[in-house]
């Protein structure tokens, strides 16, 4: 996820959402020790905070599928995650593939 994110960044082509660009410094500062050293500045911390967002969201969402709490309220999942994880790719201000 990591090197994802790195390539896109270089290719300009991040763009986080309002949200994590107006996070609080400290919590912004944290983000930086993230990458490895000599990498500091490969990504944004706002894209690095919007990254770490949307595993964590996707991961819960996985979980609760696992521990079958998913398609009895959304039926079949698959559009269901497909979509969450556009609505995740765009609060990095990435498309999926068509």
């Amino acid at each position: 996820l990591l090197a994802l994110l790195v390539a896109a960044s270089r290719a300009g082509a991040l763009a986080p959402a309002p949200e994590y660009l107006a996070a609080p410094a400290d919590l912004r500062g944290q983000f930086g020790g993230m990458l490895p050293p000599g990498h500091e500045d490969a990504v944004p911390p706002a894209a690095l905070h919007a990254a770490l967002v949307a595993w964590a969201h996707l991961q819960g969402l996985i979980m609760l599928e696992l521990f079958g709490h998913i398609a009895p309220v959304v039926g079949d999942p698959e559009p269901f995650y497909r979509y969450e994880v556009e609505v995740q790719l765009a609060r990095l201000g990435l498309t999926p593939p068509a």
